[in-house]
């Protein structure tokens, strides 16, 4: 990163430099490329305007420079969400990788631990990896000198040192040791301590020079060791003592003559050290410059190019509104008088001198220089690239809609792009000086300003991509050197490991940007050629078209290959788990004999091999096998080699209860992305509760309310279809239909827009499909979850459709608009659940991943959960007359009485028994999930149903099986009973309730599970009110009258005519 603490020993007070003009043409060369008048002698032209600028100041948007730590706040993954949608580069912030090291020699007060002064051998050894890694100290003093004065210092007893003075040489000591190739760390943390110790018996209470010098060490050690927090603390210190001896002032400086250059040297030495970490870590800066930097009494081009990074700072990452042209236009001006000045003051400082042995170490101080010199160019063209990238990717959304390209090409517009070509040409400069200057030999094992110069180079360059810049200039080449770079640096470096990682992840997001651009661009060719020759590859044959998969994923670059490979992996999932199982049958087989539950009860295909339970989901009737196995087994029952359904209402509070609860097991890996996890998948119980803090207030009773108005809205839309389908005399699939209901409500709750199914008689946009493929693939894979891994990854290189692309493409656009404000929330008083969750962005309590994945929760599970539930309670309605009538009645009576509104509030509806009473028997009877809830067996075991079971193994209880227990629910069990929830035995409903698993129990509880009893007690009764419903035989289905499925969901299968009643 900022390199500026090498170049201290640069100053025109200094003795001449050899080679010097070597250096001045090694820095045009890197400077030649930039535009006229930006680093040349050319005056710069004005534009028409000097208005601001339509470009935002970073403080209003999300900075990237604010913290390096907290990249998943900035700008940068904005960027490649709106660009992509979720990946790794969005998903997985650098934070969670980020643990500062803690400095072991806690008891280094101890004076009995302090370590020996170390010989005069290796203590010169120290002192010149210590300079070299400073590159002269910071700035501060002359190796000879050091070396001599350490000398002497050895030479002395211990009584006769002065602590600050011993302070002083063990800071150095300490990153020498830091610094050198052997490994030395503990020798380092040894010294450093002993140093910190010294310096505080040592203080006075009143700054002094040396006092500050052995701050700028200690600031030095502790960035090094990435302990950057409290190196910005020691760093404050450290100018709090500058400033009370007024080295601040250069007129106080003066007074003194003697300290004068010291006192020069070291402000310096503070200004690089602070705006170092002002930029890495985003904290304030400490260190203001008030002298007049570009006077010729006294130059320092270190003071001048600090004083300009200090104002593009404050000017436009820390203050609000519009950046101004006046502002861009002095800045250039400031940054090509300084590139003058310093070929000036470089050929003056170089005239007569002789080459001689030290050239190469000389010319060493001109590659932080140029370091220097493009970051500050980065910082002030950084807004430039955003708002280009931001504007073409609004472009591009702008051509798929039809609509016109917002991008004019105005000599406004002219200006910007050379300032996004600067800002890209010294990411890729700054990479190549970094690169050359890292490839000579004897360079220290840790280098923190060049790892973060190469690392903000690299997210500038990768970001370039999706401007579409790597047509211009070699980008994917440049990110490839930054990442050589950094694979070096990370052997010693934690974080040059985390910045590896992140730049690892750009380059993939950028990759896949590339592919569909060019995949974009062939399909334009190919339409283009269509229309004037046709398109004979869309043809095929009637018989053929039934087996085409139409994928909407635009990554999907040969879609007439790719169907039978797609087909295998989103519906025939079973066959690769066949496969794969056959393979662990011998091992299980062993394990079997072995294991102390091998006498547990259950089909003996299971015992060996999993393949029992595959075939179980395969016939889609698991739920009915499930309940099957237990009247023949008992209570405890084995369905795979080591898991164990539990069929004991004692044990639900042990296996799914709060303390001590079990974890969830492998099994639900499946369920969500391979290198993400999600809220459902889980397993980790404090990550778990950690992804539902930030979002858990939203779902709670009382931000209920605020959502009836949408649901409102849509049983009006489902009222008027309904009444369309009893016009016509049409049979309808009542689950089906159910299904469009619940989306169109949660689309309206999450984002306040429907997804239009219900009145549109259909799903055209694939989404329920896409959520079906990943439920079965769920369901198939979870039986093997280990392969889940290796089955996205292959589906990832072949570039197959994503199932839920379709959520991501109605979900992203709608939080990238709403936070942008190119849309606004609904006019309603309800507000959706998008702005609440921009809202808790805006505070800092949620990030952009939280918003994504609980929307896409919202979506993917409460759609399936609720229209199974509402299936559920108007089937054995219609299948139980009386159940029908006495709900009717009711609901008749309280509207009467006035107690029951048209349409129905949510309160009443609540406080109508009868009508909660079917609602949660419609849950029991008919469960949406019909699988085991899988938990594993913590470390110790657990006594299960009168069972030691070892830790490791996985038990499950099923709702259905649970549901349909008749020493829990009684002998009619299998009946739909309402009746039975309206006992007055509080005893008696207390254990009902114990039982009751329609959203699961315990810490994993639904967390939708308000929002779906809120639709249901508001949509039930407008449809018993309105609606009479007659279930028909549906021939398609063999004549059944009410059918289900099971894979994870239990979906019915049922249509019914419907007439409408005069109430």
């Amino acid at each position: 990163m900022l390199n500026f603490i090498t170049l201290l020993t640069f100053d025109t007070d200094a003795t001449p430099v050899n080679g010097a003009k070597s250096g001045v043409m090694a820095f045009s060369h890197a400077s030649d490329v930039l535009y006229e008048g930006f680093v040349t002698g050319a005056p710069i032209p004005r534009l028409v305007s000097t208005q601001s600028l339509p470009i935002r100041s970073l403080c209003e948007r999300k900075v990237p420079w604010t913290a390096t730590v907290e990249l998943k706040t900035g700008q940068f993954p904005d960027l490649v969400a709106e660009a992509l949608g979720p990946c790794s580069f969005v998903d997985e912030p650098l934070q969670h990788y980020i643990v500062e090291p803690t400095n072991e020699f806690a008891d280094w007060t101890m004076l009995q631990a302090f370590p020996p002064k170390p010989d005069c051998l290796e203590a010169s050894h120290l002192v010149s990896w210590a300079m070299r890694a400073t590159n002269g100290a910071l700035g501060i003093c002359e190796e000879i000198e050091l070396q001599q004065s350490i000398r002497d210092w050895l030479g002395c007893s211990d009584q006769d040192d002065r602590p600050l003075t011993g302070a002083f040489n063990n800071l150095i000591f300490a990153v020498g040791a830091l610094s050198c190739p052997d490994d030395k760390d503990d020798m380092a943390a040894a010294y450093f301590g002993h140093g910190q110790y010294l310096s505080m018996i040592g203080s006075t209470g009143e700054p002094s020079i040396l006092s500050i010098v052995c701050y700028i060490w200690t600031t030095f050690y502790l960035i090094t060791s990435r302990q950057v927090n409290a190196g910005y603390a020691s760093l404050s210190a450290a100018v709090r003592d500058a400033h009370g001896l007024g080295i601040h002032r250069s007129a106080v400086s003066y007074i003194f003559t003697d300290e004068q250059a010291m006192r020069e040297r070291i402000w310096k030495a503070l200004r690089m050290l602070d705006l170092f970490l002002s930029i890495s870590i985003g904290r304030p800066m400490t260190t203001a410059e008030t002298r007049d930097t570009k006077a010729s009494c006294g130059y320092s081009c270190i003071n001048d190019l600090a004083a300009i990074m200090e104002t593009t700072i404050k000017t436009i990452y820390n203050s609000p509104g519009e950046i101004s042209k006046q502002f861009v236009y002095d800045s250039m001006e400031e940054h090509r008088l300084w590139v003058d000045r310093l070929a000036t003051e470089l050929n003056a400082t170089a005239s007569g001198s002789p080459l001689d042995s030290r050239l190469a170490d000389e010319i060493r101080l001109f590659v932080p220089l140029q370091e220097s010199y493009h970051w500050s160019v980065m910082l002030l063209t950084w807004p430039f690239l955003f708002d280009k990238v931001s504007t073409q990717l609004e472009d591009r959304g702008d051509e798929a809609l039809g609509r016109s390209s917002r991008t004019e090409n105005t000599p406004s517009s002219e200006f910007s792009d050379m300032l996004v070509s600067a800002c890209v040409n010294s990411a890729v400069r700054c990479i190549d000086v970094t690169r050359d200057s890292l490839s000579q030999a004897g360079q220290p094992k840790r280098l923190p300003y060049a790892v973060n110069s190469v690392f903000h180079s690299a997210l500038t360059v990768g970001i370039a991509v999706f401007a579409d810049l790597d047509q211009v200039y070699p980008l994917k080449s440049s990110l490839q050197k930054a990442q050589a770079l950094l694979r070096t640096l990370q052997l010693n470096d934690c974080w040059a490991r985390t910045t590896l990682r992140a730049t690892e992840r750009l380059q993939a997001a950028g990759e896949s940007y590339i592919d569909r651009r060019t995949h974009r661009r062939m399909e334009f060719q190919q339409r283009m050629i269509g229309r004037m020759f046709g398109q004979l590859h869309d043809l095929q044959p009637l018989a053929h078209k039934k087996d085409l998969v139409i994928s909407s994923d635009d990554t999907d670059t040969s879609p007439s290959n790719n169907t039978l490979l797609e087909h295998i992996l989103t519906h025939k999932y079973a066959y690769g788990i066949l496969a794969v199982c056959t393979l662990l049958v011998i091992k299980s087989f062993v394990q079997s004999l072995l294991s102390p539950l091998r006498n547990v009860p259950g089909p003996l295909l299971a015992r060996f091999t999993r393949l029992w339970e595959v075939f179980a989901v395969r016939r889609y009737d698991f739920a009915t096998y499930n309940i099957a196995l237990h009247q023949k087994y008992g209570p405890i029952v084995r369905i795979a080699p080591n898991r164990y359904s539990i069929n004991d209402p004692d044990e639900i509070k042990t296996i799914l209860g709060h303390s001590p609860s079990m974890a969830k097991s492998k099994y639900y890996y499946p369920f969500g992305r391979h290198d993400q996890t999600n809220l459902f998948s889980v397993s980790d119980k404090a990550v778990h509760s950690n992804l539902k803090r930030p979002i858990s207030q939203l779902y709670s009773n009382t931000h209920l309310l605020s959502y009836e108005a949408q649901v409102d809205k849509c049983n009006v839309v489902l009222l008027k279809s309904l009444k369309e389908f009893a016009r016509e005399g049409q049979a309808v699939d009542f689950r089906e239909w159910a299904q469009y209901y619940a989306f169109d409500v949660i689309g309206e709750i999450s984002v306040g827009s429907s997804f239009g199914l219900m009145e549109n008689n259909g799903d055209s946009s694939g989404i329920i499909k896409g959520i079906d493929d990943s439920t079965a693939y769920g369901a198939y894979c979870a039986l093997v979850p280990d392969v889940h891994y290796p089955m996205q990854e292959i589906r990832k290189f072949l570039r197959l459709h994503n199932p839920t692309r379709a959520i991501i493409d109605f979900t992203w656009p709608h939080i990238l608009d709403r936070a942008k404000g190119k849309t606004s929330p609904p006019k309603s008083d309800s507000e959706d659940f998008l702005t609440k969750l921009l809202r808790l962005e805006h505070e800092g309590k949620a990030k952009r991943v939280d918003t994504f994945n609980a929307l896409g929760q919202n979506i993917a599970a409460g759609s399936d959960t609720t229209a199974i539930s509402i299936a559920s309670v108007i089937g054995h309605l219609a299948m139980n007359p009386d159940k029908m009538a006495s709900l009717r009645h009711e609901l008749e009576s309280a509207t009467q009485r006035g107690e029951l509104s048209n349409p129905a509030l949510y309160q009443e509806a609540q406080k109508l028994p009868y009508l909660q009473a079917v609602i949660q028997e419609g849950l029991r009877i008919h469960p949406a999930v019909g699988c085991p809830l899988v938990r594993v067996v913590p470390a110790g075991g657990a006594h299960i149903a009168g069972r030691y079971f070892p830790a490791g193994t996985e038990v499950g209880i099923n709702a259905w099986v649970i549901h349909r227990n008749k020493d829990i629910f009684g002998p009619d069990a299998d009946k739909f009973v309402p009746e039975r929830w309206l006992t007055n035995d509080p005893g008696e409903r207390a254990r009902l309730e114990r039982n009751f698993l329609a959203f699961g129990t315990g810490p994993r509880t639904c967390i939708g599970k308000n929002i779906s009893l809120l639709e249901l007690s508001k949509v039930i009764p407008q449809l018993v009110r309105q609606f009479d419903f007659e279930i028909v035989p549906d021939a398609e289905n063999g004549g059944k009258m009410y059918d289900y499925k099971t894979l994870w969901f239990v979906k019915q299968k049922f249509k019914c005519f419907v007439r409408e009643r005069t109430v």
